[in-house]
């Protein structure tokens, strides 16, 4: 069983650390590493954002024990969030990446409002997080040699 609540100021290692993982980097949108002074004041600015939501995925037993994150950034309107999903590298290959998803989704729902349409951008060779997405009830709506964008058809 899997938590999400909302990150904080104590997170911002972690996310730091699971963004600058090579397996992160390699799937990001943006590849390239990412300074920690520049880390440091993007979380910052994220956790005081009410456009940007992230989202600390941990199991029910322990928050100490954080599986991954979902970041939603919303659009002007309100009327969609772009989502993204990163695991902590220690509990890669767990298949537990749906269940980060979804608790995540859940979480952000109950927070803002049922009918947020999500959207994914997914470099086109990450197939893991597409085939997590699709899982999600996430469709394609276009693509191109880089990277293909979904919508979970809220909204």
């Amino acid at each position: 069983m899997f938590k999400a609540r909302l990150a904080t100021e104590l997170d911002s290692t972690d996310v730091f650390r699971w963004r600058n993982d090579e397996s992160t980097i390699a799937a990001s949108i943006s590849n390239a590493p990412v300074e920690w002074e520049d880390h440091q004041a993007w979380f910052a600015a994220a956790l005081a954002s009410d456009k940007r939501w992230i989202f600390i995925v941990f199991r029910t037993e322990s928050e100490s024990q954080k599986v991954g994150m979902c970041r939603f950034d919303v659009a002007s309107g309100g009327t969609s969030a772009e989502v993204s999903i990163n695991l902590n590298p220690d509990y890669r290959g767990q298949r537990l990446a749906r269940a980060v998803l979804t608790t995540a989704i859940e979480a952000f729902r109950r927070a803002t409002s049922p009918t947020v349409r999500l959207t994914a951008t997914i470099r086109r060779a990450n197939l893991a997080s597409e085939k997590v997405f699709r899982y999600a009830g996430f469709t394609t709506t276009s693509s191109d040699h880089e990277f293909a964008r979904y919508s979970d058809g809220s909204g």
